[in-house]
């Protein structure tokens, strides 16, 4: 089997929202085709997918899609000679790596989930909530309404600095939920180690799952260790790594409860796997970054046994592309029940897709 070509549509979707015009985005498929007639499809950013075409098209067309490994490799090496593109191109290579694997379970007639290692077929997935309102009142109806939803796990991104208002609108949030679902806090890495200790102690009566990037990004991984040897909070982070080396580093130093590797960030299910292997030395459960696409980190997460949950934005927000671009698939009462069918188990939605094309590459 011989790759033959690469395909794209490049569309930008609106929603009936009067949120939606903040978070407009461009977005785009890719299709792998092959000489003998199987398909391998993914998706990302319109920057991502001008990437593969520009760049990595003339290292696939004639490949093996099923020598994986080989060509992760093959593309990873074009990192070399682009620094200060590293995160772009492995990002996109991401996006080929699934669309790879998709095309390996057609090949071979087995799910993706299966061929990464077949732990299980379903996956909870948790609310990764849009913010509209920045009261402590307002942000607890919001994760109320996702629990009303079926999820049993929310998580709210903070949207104020302030300790305080971080603390009380984590205090309404529990009160409105009640004590049985899993409340989560991203701090999106915005505190020093000493206010998000302090931050953490002020609600960890509270029940928190988990804590987010309790600290600023350059001070990984010595701040978030300090956080978590200070907190009875489980502490998750990671999703800005983009190689195994330093999701390893992160686990050595940190001592997280989650690593939250990208799926695409880190460059697919190739080195996720390979991450998903080392938190799993680490006694740490794999929860990856990505509330657009839990579609495709499920397959991973169900493959693993340290595989915890994925996130997913909610149905009405922009970014929840993965409720409406694909022929079939949801997720019902807050988790994801992964199919019999061979790859990835999808196909999209060409009227969709049709409707908000921009472009197309291929």
């Amino acid at each position: 089997m011989k790759i033959t070509g690469l395909q794209s549509v490049i569309f930008e979707p609106t929603w009936d929202d009067p949120y939606a015009a903040k978070l407009r985005r461009t977005l785009a498929t890719l299709t792998i085709s092959t000489d003998e007639g199987l398909t391998g499809i993914s998706r990302g950013t319109a920057d991502q997918i001008r990437v593969i075409h520009d760049i990595f098209t003339p290292l696939l067309v004639g490949g093996d899609p099923r020598a994986v490994e080989r060509l992760w490799t093959k593309l990873e090496q074009t990192t070399v000679s682009r620094l200060g593109q590293e995160p772009l191109l492995i990002s996109a290579i991401g996006v080929v790596d699934i669309a790879l694997w998709d095309l390996l379970g057609k090949a071979t007639g087995q799910p993706c989930w299966r061929l990464l290692g077949g732990y299980r077929d379903s996956v909870e997935a948790y609310a990764d909530i849009p913010i509209r309102d920045r009261t402590p009142a307002g942000l607890a109806q919001e994760l109320v309404d996702c629990v009303d939803d079926g999820y049993r796990s929310v998580k709210f991104h903070i949207v104020d600095y302030d300790p305080d208002h971080i603390v009380a609108c984590t205090e309404a949030a529990r009160a409105a939920m009640g004590p049985e679902p899993r409340l989560m806090v991203d701090i999106f890495r915005a505190l020093d180690p000493w206010t998000a200790i302090d931050v953490a102690r002020r609600i960890e009566h509270l029940d928190i799952h988990w804590l987010e990037e309790p600290v600023r990004w350059h001070d990984n991984p010595r701040g978030l260790a300090l956080v978590a040897q200070n907190t009875t909070i489980p502490v998750a982070g990671g999703e800005g790594e983009s190689t195994i080396f330093g999701a390893r580093a992160i686990l050595e130093q940190a001592g997280l409860a989650y690593l939250q590797c990208d799926t695409l960030t880190i460059g697919g299910y190739t080195p996720l796997r390979k991450a998903a292997g080392i938190a799993e030395g680490f006694h740490a459960r794999l929860a990856p970054h990505g509330a657009t696409f839990p579609e495709l980190s499920a397959h991973l997460v169900a493959a693993v046994p340290n595989g915890a949950m994925v996130p997913a934005t909610t149905r009405h927000f922009p970014p929840a592309i993965w409720h409406k671009i694909y022929e079939s698939f949801d997720i019902v009462d807050g988790m994801i029940q992964l199919s019999e069918a061979p790859g990835l188990g999808l196909a999209f939605d060409s009227s969709f897709l049709a409707k908000y094309q921009i472009g197309t590459i291929g």
